[in-house]
């Protein structure tokens, strides 16, 4: 039987958050209204088409938002530029997560997970049978990431590097020269990096430092 850990941080605001006059716990950006969206997206015209029959629609997603996410990760430079073929649509990234760690890694795997981070990304792997260690970093060195920590942890069954970027619930950001490192380091050893990018366009422009692992690697 698959033993899964309770999801402390969930539990806990299940508890608080509606009660809570200043939340400062809170893990997602504000909330919008339909109305918030339609004036973000500047135009007029209604955003919900009331007489479109609702079906299934796409199962990977739209062709459309398919295309516009992979160029997202598409630099000038790609040697192997993604498309739409290499891009699943989910309900969000708790859910593309568990999609892509149930799918890489079982009993008899290893994986290293940058620490603190969210539950899921060290809970999930461990739930599938996979054994975790836990790649930690602290306040005292400003969270910056040990690269020779990470090579001592590398054991001969390692099957991922779990990074998150920017990092919850630190706010730390992982600076292109470590992720180079990082993806360097994996190359070497053949193990494949799984990076949760989910903040990365709340608080930084596309052009600052906050570099996508994609093209690094």
């Amino acid at each position: 039987m698959v033993k899964i850990e309770t999801f402390a941080v969930e539990q806990w605001m299940d508890l608080y958050e509606g009660n809570a006059k200043h939340n400062l716990a809170e893990t997602c950006c504000a909330s919008l209204s339909l109305k918030d969206v339609q004036s973000l997206s500047g135009e007029e015209t209604d955003i919900i088409d009331f007489s479109h029959k609702q079906t299934y629609g796409a199962i990977r997603g739209s062709k459309a938002l398919r295309s516009n996410i992979a160029k997202l990760y598409n630099s000038s430079d790609s040697t192997t530029p993604l498309t739409s073929e290499n891009v699943l649509v989910t309900n969000g990234a708790i859910q593309a997560n568990f999609l892509a760690l149930y799918s890489s890694v079982g009993p008899g795997d290893h994986v290293i997970c940058h620490y603190p981070t969210y539950q899921q990304l060290y809970s999930v792997p461990k739930s599938f049978g996979a054994e975790v260690s836990l790649w930690k970093s602290s306040e005292e060195n400003d969270w910056k990431l040990d690269l020779a920590e990470l090579k001592f942890l590398i054991q001969p069954n390692t099957k991922l590097i779990i990074i998150n970027n920017p990092q919850n619930p630190t706010g730390a950001i992982i600076e292109r020269e470590t992720l180079q490192e990082i993806v360097n380091i994996a190359k070497q050893h053949n193990i494949t990096i799984h990076c949760d990018e989910v903040y990365r366009p709340l608080f930084h422009s596309w052009a600052q430092k906050c570099q996508k692992t994609r093209h690094l690697s």
